[in-house]
């Protein structure tokens, strides 16, 4: 896409065209500039290779797994924690392909770094871009469309055969722990957050 800048002493104006700027190439319901934001493939319009166009895909970059096991289970309790029910990842419902879904028409991304396994077989209510822990952050400085942001990172270990999980959390301005335990097929948050700021 070609931006052009004129600055004058006090004004900086942007000029671009806006058919570069509306363009949707692969017809996913993302602007391929939106899909270089976020890390998405302009090219292809499931990135991810689960039969969900980008655009209609609440997790872009996460292959849609099976229904919800107790890790994902876990792991959606830490997220509905951390960001409340109103924007909490819903869960599958076991023994078909069907989500409790919930979807808001809020455009906002959360880019999570987390093992992408986590998000498997879980749904959410707005675009959640998934970066493993072995993400190559400083390839960032080099990607000419990239928007600041700040990964929120979550790390989940299930413990005691699975019955109970211990989860961290870091936003880079503040952090946390939680614990869970496993009651009735429900995992539940036994510690309140430790929060550093």
């Amino acid at each position: 896409m070609g931006l052009t800048f004129d600055r004058a002493e006090s004004t900086v104006e942007l000029r671009a065209n806006l058919d570069d700027i509306l363009r949707d190439g692969d017809a996913d319901g993302l602007t391929d500039l939106a899909e270089r934001q976020l890390l998405l493939d302009p090219d292809d319009p499931d990135s991810d290779g689960d039969g969900i166009r980008d655009g209609d895909d609440a997790l872009p970059n996460v292959a849609r797994g099976a229904a919800s096991g107790d890790r994902e289970r876990a792991f959606a309790a830490v997220f509905a924690r951390l960001r409340g029910t109103g924007n909490a990842i819903s869960v599958g419902v076991p023994g078909s392909q069907a989500f409790v879904r919930r979807r808001t028409g809020d455009e906002a991304t959360l880019f999570v770094v987390t093992d992408p396994a986590n998000f498997a077989g879980l749904d959410a209510a707005h675009r959640i871009v998934v970066l493993p822990p072995s993400f190559d952050f400083a390839a960032l400085a080099k990607h000419d469309a990239y928007a600041i942001f700040n990964p929120v990172h979550i790390s989940l270990a299930l413990l005691g055969n699975g019955r109970y999980a211990q989860a961290s959390y870091n936003t880079g301005w503040s952090w946390g722990a939680f614990r869970l335990v496993l009651r009735d097929g429900r995992w539940i948050v036994v510690e309140g957050v430790t929060v550093m700021t």
